[in-house]
């Protein structure tokens, strides 16, 4: 986040406090100065930890005699370590990343790095080449390690740290950022693709190469999830479309992508919908790969139309963490790495709060039911709620809401009128039957 502060307010320094005056750590990223030397804005990093489900908490900015400054850092580094996880860098790329907790070694890089860059030709169209997506061809293959690019560290403090690598790689300057929390098992890549110069016919990826000999690649979509190899739909779609659905690749993902083996599992949050769990390159390796393509230049479909090069600057962000065998183990952390929290700064407090520090808006009973939507109706001011079960089984679920309601009704999922649905007060008791989806429409009282 960035506080913005009235000229005069902070002379020399702040804390970051939560609603109880305790006083948390937090990593200032940038600070400017207005002309009288007091604080003018502070880049901030700090860790929200326990918000409650669908809600918010409230921080404050405290005075401090103490200066603060940028907790940055210019040195070269090879490897970075927390509690959770030991990662030893190398040129180009993560050599291995250590599940410190569960003793295991996530990455098999003999061929590619862990976060590596590379890319390839791949010709294309932007409709779906017709019958399946073609896969690239080894055309002016190319990777980071190739070039072996060293890695800096930027930032540490109290929060995380922050390695960085910069290389041209001929269309493109590629920008990598590597981020490991304290107290967070989680790790976040950064990739940016910056002046791209609209090559035709190049896809750029990044390598994830699991060590999982036999591994299994799951993958979320709309209302559930797809394990690959178990779940697709039995032969081909027809018509134009001949290859079986089950071998199709790349695939369309919703929030994550994740691989489970006999002693570990991974899930990786995702900024792009595409990705491809099999090495596309020749002699290809035989784990699971798991890799976003993150750009590919393509022409029209039509004869006659344009191309679509996407010249310029280009940023991707992931989000990576462990756990014990089991897609189910990491499914939250990867709807939540993809949907970070909305920061509100207020420089001013109100003198009277209209709201309480801290707040819920919404909560669910039940593991196996998960909130896909929650809106006001486009035609009156009910609230829809739809919910859908991900673990194939029957069952009840309560359901609160943050206020009254005065009416309730279980409708279908393009929410016409339905019928009346049971509730007391603020709260939905209903069956919920497995695999299926819920849709609510509530009217809450405004008195």
């Amino acid at each position: 986040m960035t506080a913005t502060f009235p000229q005069g307010s902070f002379q020399r320094g702040f804390t970051l406090n939560d609603a109880a005056g305790r006083p948390l750590p937090c990593q200032i990223l940038s600070l400017t100065n207005y002309p009288d030397g007091s604080i003018e804005s502070a880049g901030i990093v700090f860790i929200a930890e326990d918000v409650p489900p669908v809600g918010y908490l409230t921080y404050y900015i405290r005075h401090s005699p103490n200066v603060v400054r940028p907790d940055t850092s210019s040195s070269i580094q090879s490897d970075l370590l927390n509690k959770y996880y030991k990662i030893h860098l190398v040129p180009g790329g993560i050599r291995q990343i250590v599940d410190v907790e569960l003793r295991q070694d996530l990455l098999s890089t003999d061929k590619f790095l862990g976060g590596e860059l590379f890319t390839m030709q791949s010709v294309g169209e932007d409709a779906g080449e017709w019958s399946e997506p073609q896969q690239p061809s080894m055309k002016g293959f190319d990777k980071l390690s190739n070039y072996r690019p060293v890695w800096q560290l930027v930032e540490s403090g109290p929060v995380r740290q922050v390695v960085e690598t910069r290389q041209d790689v001929g269309h493109t300057t590629v920008v990598q950022r590597v981020i490991l929390y304290n107290i967070l098992k989680q790790i976040d890549f950064e990739t940016s693709l910056l002046k791209w110069d609209g090559t035709k016919y190049r896809e750029f990826r990044l390598a994830f190469p699991m060590k999982m000999q036999n591994g299994q690649v799951a993958y979320e979509v709309p209302f559930g999830t797809v394990e690959v190899g178990k779940d697709e739909m039995k032969g081909a779609a027809g018509e134009r479309y001949q290859t079986a659905a089950a071998s199709i690749r790349p695939r369309s993902i919703q929030n994550w992508i994740a691989v489970s083996g006999d002693d570990v599992g991974v899930t990786i949050g995702s900024s792009v919908a595409v990705w491809d769990y099999r090495d596309p390159t020749d002699q290809p390796i035989n784990s699971p790969m798991l890799q976003p393509v993150l750009l590919a230049s393509r022409r029209s479909c039509h004869g006659l139309g344009p191309w679509y090069l996407q010249e310029g600057d280009h940023f991707y962000r992931f989000s990576l963490t462990s756990y014990r065998p089991g897609w189910r183990n990491g499914r939250r952390f990867g709807v939540a790495a993809n949907n970070p929290l909305t920061v509100v700064f207020n420089p001013v407090p109100l003198a009277k709060p209209i709201l309480p520090e801290q707040r819920s808006f919404f909560s669910i009973s039940s593991e196996n039911a998960v909130l896909s939507t929650m809106k006001k109706c486009e035609d009156d001011d009910n609230v829809v709620l739809r919910l859908y079960e991900d673990a194939g089984k029957n069952g009840s679920v309560r359901l609160r809401f943050p206020a009254l309601m005065q009416r309730a009704q279980s409708t279908n999922i393009i929410e016409e009128e339905g019928m009346p649905a049971s509730f007391k007060l603020d709260e939905l008791l209903f069956p919920l039957m497995h695999w299926s989806i819920q849709t609510f429409k509530v009217t809450p009282k405004l008195d």
